[in-house]
């Protein structure tokens, strides 16, 4: 299962000012999502990924209710597996 949370999309471009994210409001990259997608899907089959909560990390509608990432940021980006077009 994938949860995607608030991503910048074209999804409110054709609605009404008011049901639209503020255009300061931190919103996950959707690419960025599908890239950890991607790397989801291509583990071993041995290597199960059940689920996958995106959120951006100021999210504070999210459980962990501070609105702070609990997890470790890493430092340097994580070497990711380039995608062919197959």
């Amino acid at each position: 299962m994938v949860t995607p949370g608030g991503m910048r999309t074209a999804f409110f471009d054709e609605r009404e000012d008011r049901y639209k994210p503020a255009a300061d409001l931190e919103l996950c990259d959707p690419a960025q999502v599908a890239e950890s997608v991607h790397v989801a899907l291509t583990r071993a089959p041995v290597c199960e990924v059940r689920e996958l909560v995106f959120t951006p990390s100021g999210e504070s509608s999210w459980p962990s209710g501070s609105g702070r990432s609990r997890h470790r940021r890493l430092a340097q980006p994580v070497e990711r597996p380039k995608v062919s077009a197959a």
